[in-house]
């Protein structure tokens, strides 16, 4: 019976540190998180792994599960047989991006990360969905 309880504590332990090493593994660009397995194709502009559903999908998660809407609005810009755009627009001023487009075109898709003009240093910034909560933790004042 007290192995079965020790098993328990361990799986839980295990459990507890995925998450961690799973948001570790995403590329972070300007304090926003990209999907895991995003490949840099040149400055700002990525290629997704998965699908344009998937790939909005996984923002929507990311946004909505540290309660990030506030001042982010997806929109579909285009849909056509050629090619899908969707856009994410960011209102919030301490973000280091302004918005992000995502666009799928003969089954790739691609990810551009429209940088806001002025950004503090990414060293002293936790991505979203890293820190506390989601908030943004200045490492030198660590609070």
């Amino acid at each position: 019976m007290m192995l079965f309880g020790k098993s328990i504590v361990v799986v839980s332990l295990i459990m507890a540190a995925l998450p961690r090493t799973a948001i570790a593994d995403n590329p972070v660009v300007y304090g926003l998180m990209l999907p895991r397995g995003s490949k840099k194709v040149a400055e700002d502009r990525y290629v997704s792994p998965y699908d344009l559903r998937h790939t909005v999908k996984f923002f929507r998660k990311l946004f909505s599960r540290q309660g990030k809407w506030h001042g982010k609005r997806i929109r579909q810009v285009m849909n056509i047989p050629a090619a899908k755009v969707v856009h994410i627009s960011n209102s919030v001023s301490k973000d280091g991006w302004n918005g992000v487009n995502i666009s799928q075109y003969k089954g790739v898709v691609h990810i551009y990360i429209l940088k806001r003009k002025s950004y503090p240093d990414p060293k002293n910034v936790t991505p979203i969905g890293a820190g506390k909560k989601g908030r943004k933790i200045d490492k030198n004042n660590k609070k």
